[in-house]
């Protein structure tokens, strides 16, 4: 190359790492960097503080995320977890916007008109950024477009990165190991280099991450398999749909078309084996952000999608076709994903707030003092909004604790001695696995010493009582109330109270068709409902798979209604508990009713045998 083209390469390669470093300040992600009240904050902190207390990822916590899922969270609640999510998010939003600028300049001819474009896209993208950087760094290796001195470089940080996400969230690291295969399939070079040098990447951060975080080599399994668990009944168990928002099926409708007829055109002089690639990578890109968008369907979720549309769509080869219509269309892919969050745009693209968080966090965490007095002002803030009373903290005080139903923020708040039972969060126990591994926490001697409940309401409708159902139940035989008041409970452990369950009869329904509970059989004795036949089963698993499956409800009385979770229903729903034996309002476990009804779907759709099994146990 000759000296001036060289030149003129190094200050256009400068300037696009500057342009990349001033997009990263201005569209920074954190905007609340310290704990917070409520359901997500909770299992960020829980996150946090599973962390700094070693616990181990699959056998004392039982998440999507695993043990380096505090980086994918970042929050100032340790020193310095704090500070490696901080750097871990600095560097993926860094990654991103480069990657961004790189393809939009390669594809537009210009930095000019790639910069506004890019920070178009990052700025509205706040959701899931590591899907978009992986399938943009898979379309270059595709396309045959990075330099050759880079390949191994980039394949080997982007199998690090696949093992980050794979110990960070189980279902973004196989995301990225999918994209990843196919670029490596597609690749021109000779396949074996590529893929060791990807492998490489991959091998040595998930052995080097899962020691170092201290996780035991023989939990691996229990890790997979629990998350496996919490990603597989997902679509069955969380499902909500917004019925204000039918345009957005439309919309994502016509977004993944484009973007597979874009990517099967993709460069009109490259060969077929590229254009199919590209179209496999649109592919996975387009299916998981809809299962991650549409599942349940909210604005936040919706915003999931379309952001990924957006963020792929910028990279695709579409403006070297047609240059206008790749414009156009990132227009129209941001108006629709600014229109799911039903939000003012003007609410989240500030970038001059977000420039200055970015450096007032920066410097709050490069001061020791002040980061370690700012997390004692967000443990006084986290008191104050959750006003756990006097007599709950003397029960609990010297104990171990796990809350229910998910507000772990109380143990950081009060510095509370944390033993959760492996799903920390109930409404996520949704199928007889993990329900089970619940059940077994509290059963045994050691698990929590303390349970402390908290009077909210159960997620989407829910019945509380149903939530976690056989660990609701061993809840009841090994634990005593201590302190009630109408927010609080403290539950003791005790010696087991229970008898063992018998079946006390059977009944056959349909979806629709009542049932009557039968009375307990004495003034001692629970009664609970064994449902078989309201899972997702036949056809309907793969609806499920590939979206989601119909919703259950079931009915008290013809009056009170709740969402079903299907997968747990045959552990047991509780039904009627003694009043001597029940704990106290507002946590009664009883539910006073004398018919059940289960429906399926929008309506009461026939079909199908429900059978009912039912049993009681006598409560000491």
């Amino acid at each position: 190359m000759p000296g001036a083209l060289r030149e003129r390469a190094g200050r256009l390669d400068l300037a696009l790492l500057g342009t990349a470093l001033v997009l990263t300040v201005v569209t920074w992600p954190i905007a609340e960097f310290e704990p917070q009240v409520g359901l997500d904050p909770s299992w960020r902190t829980a996150l946090q503080m599973a962390a700094h207390q070693g616990l181990d990822f699959g056998r004392d916590v039982a998440f999507t995320y695993g043990p380096l899922g505090f980086l994918r969270e970042p929050q100032l609640a340790f020193p310095w977890l704090g500070r490696m999510s901080f750097a871990y998010t600095a560097l993926m939003q860094a990654a991103l916007c480069l990657t961004l600028l790189w393809a939009l300049r390669r594809n537009l001819g210009s930095l000019l008109l790639a910069a506004p474009l890019a920070f178009l896209v990052v700025a509205v993208s706040v959701e899931e950024p590591v899907p978009v950087l992986v399938f943009a760094i898979a379309v270059a290796l595709v396309q045959g477009h990075l330099p050759p001195r880079l390949v191994p470089w980039v394949l080997a940080a982007t199998g690090a990165l696949a093992g980050v996400q794979l110990l960070g969230k189980l279902n973004v690291g196989v995301i990225v190991l999918a994209l990843s295969v196919i670029a490596l399939f597609a690749s021109e070079r000779p396949r074996r280099r590529p893929a060791a040098w990807f492998a490489g990447g991959l091998l040595v951060t998930v052995v080097a991450a899962w020691l170092l975080t201290g996780q035991p080599a023989a939990a691996i399994g229990d890790y997979l398999r629990s998350s496996v668990e919490i990603v597989s009944g997902y679509s069955e168990a969380m499902t909500v749909e917004n019925p204000d928002a039918t345009w957005q099926f439309f919309a994502a409708a016509v977004l993944a078309a484009i973007g597979l007829r874009f990517a099967l055109r993709g460069d009109p002089l490259g060969p077929r084996r590229t254009r199919l690639a590209l179209a496999a990578l649109w592919a996975v890109l387009a299916f998981t952000a809809f299962k991650s968008g549409f599942v349940r369907h909210d604005g936040g979720h919706a915003g999931i999608f379309f952001a990924a549309m957006l963020g792929g769509l910028a990279v695709l080869p579409i403006a070297r076709l047609h240059r206008a219509a790749a414009v156009l269309l990132l227009l129209g892919a941001a108006a629709a994903l600014v229109g799911a969050r039903g939000a003012d745009p003007r609410e989240y693209v500030t970038p001059r707030a977000q420039a200055q968080a970015f450096f007032e966090q920066a410097a709050l965490l490069a001061d020791p003092s002040t980061t370690n007095e700012r997390i004692v002002e967000a443990r006084e803030r986290l008191v104050a909004g959750t006003n756990l009373d006097a007599e709950s903290r003397a029960r609990l005080a010297g104990h171990t604790v796990h809350i229910e139903p998910y507000e772990t923020n109380i143990a950081y708040a009060y510095r509370l001695r944390w033993r959760p039972a492996p799903v920390f969060q109930s409404y996520s126990a949704y199928t007889p696995y993990l329900d089970d591994r619940n059940a077994a926490v509290f059963a045994s001697a050691q698990g929590p010493e303390r349970v402390l409940r908290h009077a909210v309401s159960a997620v989407d409708g829910r019945n509380a009582a149903w939530e976690s159902p056989a660990a609701v139940r061993a809840m009841l035989c090994h634990f005593r109330a201590v302190s009630t008041n109408p927010v609080w409970q403290v539950l003791a452990r005790a010696p087991d109270r229970c008898g063992p369950p018998r079946l006390i009869g059977e009944s056959r329904s349909r979806f629709g068709a009542a049932v009557t509970i039968p009375r307990a059989p004495d003034r001692r004795s629970a009664v609970y409902a064994v449902l078989e036949g309201v899972e997702v089963a036949g056809s309907e698993r793969l609806a499920n798979l590939l979206y989601r499956a119909r919703q259950r409800t079931a009915t008290l009385d013809g009056t009170r209604s709740f969402r079903l979770v299907p997968g747990t229903a045959q552990n047991g729903l509780l039904l009627r508990v003694p009043a001597a034996a029940d704990f106290a309002a507002p946590f009664g476990l009883d539910q006073a009713a004398g018919q059940l009804t289960v429906t399926r779907g929008t309506g009461s759709q026939p079909g199908g045998v429900i059978r009912v099994r039912w049993y009681a146990f006598t409560v000491r």
